[in-house]
């Protein structure tokens, strides 16, 4: 039987997570924005961890499916498609609808760049990665079939990056 996360807590965590994000594109100070774009993913982080069913799927061992040597180039590979491909799909579509881009990620300078870049990666990595690619992936796993659930959780992905344009978006899925 596959887990299953509890109606109270499938939303919890992304309304935890969500509502910083749009506080921030008020900020114009790049600290401002840094801290607001920071502010949710713990608090969704937590969220998760009290409740035990979400506790479970979020933080959980899973068994690794492929070779670490593929993990690289995977890696490797959705970077070179994301810099030769990905950027100019977001920069054609957002040039095509500026109005549909709100807000853009500030340029940090001196130590905060620094924190921006170590910290803040690893924050929204982290907490990307838990709230898509597992929590997301359970609710959508229970209803449909895996090609839908792919495509419903990269929807779901590009949508929470809807600040940046429909270019980042349609790049995102």
């Amino acid at each position: 039987m596959s887990p299953s996360l509890p109606r109270s807590g499938s939303c919890a965590p992304f309304f935890q997570w969500s509502l910083p994000q749009i506080v921030r594109l008020q900020q114009s100070d790049p600290a401002a924005w840094i801290f607001w774009d920071y502010a949710g993913r713990p608090r969704a982080l937590a969220v998760l961890g009290v409740i035990p069913s979400a506790r479970r799927i979020a933080f959980g061992r899973e068994h690794l499916r492929i070779m670490p040597w593929e993990i690289g180039i995977w890696i490797a590979g959705i970077v070179l498609l994301d810099h030769y491909l990905c950027g100019w799909i977001r920069r054609t579509f957002n040039s095509a609808l500026p109005s549909t881009v709100p807000g853009h990620y500030p340029e940090p300078h001196g130590w905060l760049n620094y924190v921006d870049i170590v910290f803040g990666m690893a924050l929204v990595a982290y907490s990307e990665e838990f709230m898509f690619r597992r929590c997301a992936r359970v609710l959508f796993q229970k209803y449909a079939r895996p090609w839908v659930m792919v495509l419903g959780t990269s929807v779901l992905f590009g949508a929470y990056h809807w600040w940046t344009g429909v270019g980042n978006i349609v790049e995102a899925v």
